[in-house]
């Protein structure tokens, strides 16, 4: 449905982390640290860096994939670790195709 089209920001979750529990959503924010080994980052909120969330994606990031990088992310949200098990990370600019 459309609801899965519509961005979050990473506040959201850190304000509302209950109602996003356990959901597919797709969240913008910005890279503060990523560890391509071990498949995770540190994703901010883009207005308001101190709300924070963790990503964790199995199958590593795209390049481009920075500190400092727009991103989009997409996956199921858990609450109680306050991560994103991510189906899916994309940097923010637009590819052409």
């Amino acid at each position: 449905g459309l609801g899965d089209v519509y961005k979050r920001q990473v506040s959201d979750l850190v304000e509302h982390p209950e109602r996003y529990d356990g959901r597919k959503v797709t969240v913008r924010g910005v890279v503060v640290a990523v560890n391509t080994s071990a498949g995770n980052l540190t994703l901010a909120d883009a207005d308001e860096p101190g709300h924070t969330v963790e990503v964790r994606h199995a199958s590593g990031f795209p390049e481009g994939v920075v500190a400092d990088a727009t991103v989009v992310v997409r996956g199921v949200f858990r609450a109680a670790a306050m991560t994103l098990e991510a189906t899916s990370v994309e940097t923010g600019c637009p590819s052409r195709y």
